[in-house]
């Protein structure tokens, strides 16, 4: 934990364990990345290891889109407000196609997701305050890549990024009047920030994007070309989400018990 791995060590095309960057070599019988799939197959094994058609198709996949999210640490009771729900869409229309126009266009006055886990966890905080969390799925190189310059995020990077802050904030008092007259603290991110803490390409927030080409079996699958290799998480089979991917993970491991118990001793 807290280490960041630089190489999967593959041997006679197996995996045999992971280097680190402190250059600690970890060995092991299985190696499990849940890491982004580009990630994994382009920089954490050597060039040679995996064939070319491999590598062109896996180039040509696409990312998911990112997303622009707030969070909020509040001094009001919402139940007293009527807000009882964990999850809420707040979307002007049920027209998906849309909805998602609008995502790509960077139109965050049409809505956005709002998530408050102080409704079904009270103890995440203070009596009477709640944690608020705006989501709003948004490409990684809206305005130019976020405004930054150079890749460095500046000043103008910092303005476009309180911006729309202050924009999905507004929106959300559709549904939570005066939102913003209770904010004690907020924190926001970016598509880049995202992209910095994951290491998923683009900040993909669900691995591969969701079109039919790029779902089901059409995606990546646990099993890799290289032994003893395996993956989980959202650029699997399973898809984007917190449920799929828990799900991911569990038939990784289930996978490999059954191998593991029919390999020799």
């Amino acid at each position: 934990m807290g280490n960041k791995v630089t190489k999967i060590l593959v041997e006679n095309n197996k995996a045999v364990g992971v280097e680190t960057a402190k250059g600690n070599k970890i060995n092991a019988k299985y190696v499990v990345s849940n890491a982004d799939a580009r990630q994994t197959f382009l920089k954490l094994i050597e060039p040679g290891k995996l064939n070319s058609k491999f590598l062109d198709c896996l180039n040509q996949m696409e990312p998911s889109l990112s997303f622009f999210q707030v969070w909020l640490g509040v001094d009001m009771n919402l139940r007293d407000k009527g807000i009882t729900e964990y999850e809420i869409f707040c979307y002007p229309s049920y027209d998906l196609g849309y909805i998602y126009d609008s995502c790509l266009q960077g139109k965050f006055e049409s809505g956005c997701g709002i998530c408050i886990p102080t409704l079904s966890a009270p103890g995440l905080a203070p009596e009477s305050k709640h944690i608020v969390s705006l989501i709003y799925p948004i490409p990684y190189d809206y305005k130019e890549r976020w405004r930054t310059e150079n890749g460095k995020r500046g000043d103008s990077y910092r303005k476009l990024k309180d911006e729309i802050k202050r924009q999905l904030i507004e929106t959300a008092e559709r549904v939570i009047p005066e939102l913003s007259e209770h904010i004690i603290l907020s924190e926001a991110a970016t598509p880049l920030t995202l992209e910095r803490y994951t290491q998923n390409s683009k900040g993909a927030a669900y691995g591969w994007a969701s079109t039919p080409d790029q779902s089901g079996t059409n995606r990546l699958q646990p099993e890799t070309l290289i032994k003893n290799l395996y993956l989980a998480g959202h650029w699997t089979t399973s898809g984007g989400g917190t449920i799929t991917v828990a799900i991911s993970g569990k038939n990784t491991a289930e996978m490999i018990i059954k191998v593991h118990s029919k390999s020799p001793p």
